[in-house]
């Protein structure tokens, strides 16, 4: 078993490699995509729909960014932006975007067709409450071709409501995937695998839903505890 956590996504490494194919939704400054390129040598899509944000994505082989949108529908649509740049976002909320940016769209189907991927090793998805739109409308021969997927759902943070949510990881399941949820509030880090494209036995899905799972949110709590510790007595 290696479950890991690059840049806050929970991912399972051992089925990674040189090989590998993976998209990276929600870039911001590549963070993420550098990471698995320099552990796996593999070949990354790295998308940000902010144009400035997109442009400050380190240069490295294998990896190719893409300054748009993944939603429901091809076109065009309006980002709004914050000045926390993992902020922005397609919903707007008052107090945290102050401007707006149009950006070209497509969907996840239409994206992968262009990259010429048959399957995805790994989707990574942190999208600003748009994951639901994107799993909810994408045609399920094209999820199905994707191994493992790592998603922050929104719903820690009010963006997106908690029935959505459910209502996403069902249709995963009905097409074959199994989800954890490795985050202690709402779905902040959710993990889902391909039960037909990868093979984990029953021992290793209990350790990492039951051991795993709850021994990083122990480690997050007294780690939360420790900072505040620290705070109280500078």
């Amino acid at each position: 078993m290696a479950l890991e956590s690059i840049a806050r996504h929970t991912i399972e490494t051992r089925f990674l490699g040189p090989d590998s194919r993976v998209v990276d939704l929600g870039a911001n400054e590549g963070a993420f995509a550098c990471e698995i390129i320099e552990r796996f040598g593999c070949k990354c899509a790295a998308v940000e729909a902010a144009p400035d944000v997109c442009s400050a994505i380190p240069a490295r082989p294998g990896l190719t960014k893409y300054c748009l949108a993944i939603t429901g529908s091809n076109g065009e649509v309006e980002l709004q932006l914050s000045s926390r740049s993992t902020a922005n976002s397609l919903f707007k909320r008052d107090g945290v975007h102050t401007a707006t940016v149009k950006t070209p769209s497509q969907t996840l189907h239409s994206f992968i067709q262009q990259l010429g991927w048959d399957t995805v090793d790994l989707l990574k998805m942190d999208i600003e409450g748009s994951e639901i739109e994107v799993l909810r409308t994408c045609e399920a021969d094209v999820l199905r071709r994707i191994g493992q997927i790592t998603v922050e759902f929104h719903d820690f943070m009010g963006l997106t409501p908690r029935e959505e949510v459910e209502a996403v990881k069902q249709r995963l399941q009905s097409l074959g995937f199994h989800g954890i949820r490795m985050a202690g509030r709402g779905h902040e880090d959710t993990w889902f695998f391909n039960r037909e494209m990868l093979e984990l036995s029953p021992r290793e899905l209990w350790k990492m839903e039951y051991l795993s799972r709850n021994w990083r949110e122990f480690l997050r709590i007294t780690g939360l505890k420790k900072r505040q510790k620290s705070r109280r007595k500078a």
